[in-house]
């Protein structure tokens, strides 16, 4: 697992460049009394590897206690610089 500075670090050699983040729309829902999974939209601008990054990714996270235990991110399709959805028409 990587830390916040290994994380920015690792981010940052793969080519990603963010130049705004926001989250916002977050919904925490309990299961148990130490196992909140919180839902949210993540907003960001910046680019990878000189292209547009995707302008929103829905993100679930799950915690154990207040330690976060595992993360799904995946891109909002018809945001900005979205891959097509395979299959369909363009």
């Amino acid at each position: 697992m990587l830390g916040r500075r290994a994380d920015h670090v690792e981010r940052r050699a793969n080519g990603l460049r963010d130049t705004a983040l926001a989250v916002q729309d977050l919904l925490v829902r309990r299961y148990r009394d130490d196992t909140p999974v919180v839902i949210g939209t993540q907003v960001v601008e910046g680019t990878h590897r000189g292209n547009p990054a995707p302008a929103q990714t829905r993100a679930t996270m799950g915690f154990v206690g207040s330690r976060l235990a595992s993360i799904q991110m995946a891109f909002v399709a018809g945001t900005p610089a979205v891959p097509p959805i395979p299959g369909r028409p363009r």
